[in-house]
């Protein structure tokens, strides 16, 4: 709401709402308050901190404004006017006599523990379905707010025409309606069972016949309660619910993860998480930062997926992260990393050994098919069995020696390439610091210098082996490729 907006609601709560000052606090902050509880779903200790203001203070005069506000339904509902014969609007001219659109929309409330089945809509969030009736220039006509979020369309339209002071509809005219909605007196839906959407259409898709035409302008038209629709719900549309995380939150966001992830529980899939593993880090981040209003959507899918782009970056492409501190990186390992190990291969000698002997050895049941004197078949398994184990031994063996020396010659050269490699990295750590130190650099000289060493490890090492007095000179000539 910006300030012209705000002051006209200050003058109308005051002049036609009969609202009146108090000794200590003027039409102005009492408005200011109202909307602050309103806009930001605030507790009466929020906005008592905030505004300085004792908590009876705030309800006292949080209900005195929501009272004028009621009282004042007149001036802020606009009577409807149905749409001439002699229209030129492009969305109405179409619907003669029409005066204007109705929908219901779900928002989201908080009831007790009881009344959550009553409530819960077919996405499965806790809500409670507002019907809203608005003109073609998106002034509200009528809102009945209070049904349960589980209750029909249909179902609250009707309890709203049989209500004493509910919807009226004069004669001859009528509303837009979805097919939420029945067709009948006083009410136009769109055909069933056709392409009716604004994208399907300006998506470059043309019209088949007559029920696509109307559903075409239908949705054109109607699409002013939707429009509507998205303001109430100012948390929709890209980066409207966007929230920054300070260090602190994405520390227990990680902790939080790890210990769910660690007490057994199955949150795991193949393409990430359970729904339910958000839920139970919303459960802890309650905890461990009360009052942070951290919701398991959109902010903590939203950061887990922020974190796990970063982490796969590590893996792809590391340069964006040179010089960069990466924290929590094994939390999020953890987290992330996907455990693929199993074991199957891993063998000792002798579980090799077993194995072999189990391959080797014949069951005494054994009927050869072709035959032989028993002695023979004794002389063929013996030398079947030698010929077979001393190659496989022999080679198991010289296997084992190469291997060896292999490894010994490996940590040798790891050992010795770390070491220079170590020290290399503190000669990098120091080079900014000692270039700084040259007299007569300029600055940008000085950068160009450590971005030419940082890149030839041997100039590096000879830079600092050159005498204070001559580095000068030494990084003149560098700079100008003489050295």
């Amino acid at each position: 709401m910006n300030r012209v907006t705000f002051v006209k609601l200050c003058r109308m709560v005051e002049i036609d709402g009969k609202l009146k000052a108090s000794r200590y606090l003027q039409i102005d902050e009492q408005v200011a308050i109202f909307l602050y509880v309103l806009a930001h779903h605030v507790k009466n200790r929020v906005a008592k901190f905030q505004f300085r203001r004792s908590g009876e203070t705030i309800s006292k005069h949080f209900n005195n404004v929501l009272n004028v506000v009621i009282r004042l339904e007149k001036e802020l509902f606009k009577k409807p006017e149905p749409i001439s014969e002699t229209s030129t609007d492009e969305r109405w001219k179409w619907f003669k006599g029409c005066l204007g659109a109705i929908d219901g929309t779900h928002i989201s409330v908080h009831v007790p523990e009881a009344d959550k089945p009553r409530y819960r809509n077919q996405k499965g969030e806790i809500t409670t379905n507002v019907l809203a009736a608005c003109t073609p220039d998106m002034q509200f006509i009528y809102v009945l707010p209070g049904w349960e979020g589980s209750a029909a369309d249909g179902r609250i339209l009707r309890s709203a025409m049989l209500r004493e002071n509910g919807l009226q509809v004069s004669k001859g005219n009528y509303y837009l309606v979805d097919v939420g909605y029945t067709n009948g007196e006083g009410f136009l839906a769109s055909f069933r069972g056709q392409r009716y959407h604004l994208n399907t259409w300006l998506n470059g898709h043309r019209t088949e016949k007559a029920e696509e035409y109307f559903n075409m302008k239908h949705s054109a038209a109607r699409n002013v309660i939707e429009r509507m629709e998205s303001q109430i719900h100012g948390d929709r549309g890209p980066g409207k619910n966007k929230k920054k995380w300070n260090d602190i939150e994405d520390e227990k966001l990680v902790e939080a993860m790890v210990d769910i992830l660690n007490s057994g529980s199955h949150f795991k899939s193949d393409n990430g998480f359970k729904p339910e593993f958000f839920g139970a880090v919303e459960t802890r981040l309650a905890v461990s930062l009360p009052n942070s209003g951290i919701k398991a959507k959109p902010h903590i899918e939203s950061r887990i997926k922020t974190l796990k782009s970063d982490w796969s970056t590590v893996h792809k492409n590391a340069a964006k992260w040179r010089g960069k501190k990466f924290p929590h990186y094994w939390d999020l390992c953890l987290v992330f990393g996907k455990d693929r190990a199993n074991g199957r291969d891993a063998q000792t000698t002798a579980d090799v050994i077993s194995e072999i002997n189990n391959e080797q050895q014949e069951p005494d049941d054994y009927i050869p098919t072709y035959t032989h004197s028993k002695e023979d078949s004794s002389i063929q398994r013996k030398r079947k069995r030698r010929n077979s184990w001393d190659p496989l031994m022999n080679n198991l063996k010289d296997s084992t020696d190469i291997i060896g020396s292999k490894i010994d010659n490996a940590t040798s050269t790891f050992n010795v390439v770390f070491g220079i490699e170590r020290d290399r990295e503190e000669l990098r750590k120091k080079l900014n610091s000692e270039m700084k130190k040259v007299v007569g650099l300029t600055v940008r000289d000085c950068n160009k210098a450590v971005h030419m060493l940082s890149k030839n490890d041997e100039l590096m090492v000879i830079f600092f082996t050159v005498e204070e007095e001559d580095k000068f000179e030494w990084v003149k000539d560098l700079l100008e490729d003489d050295v």
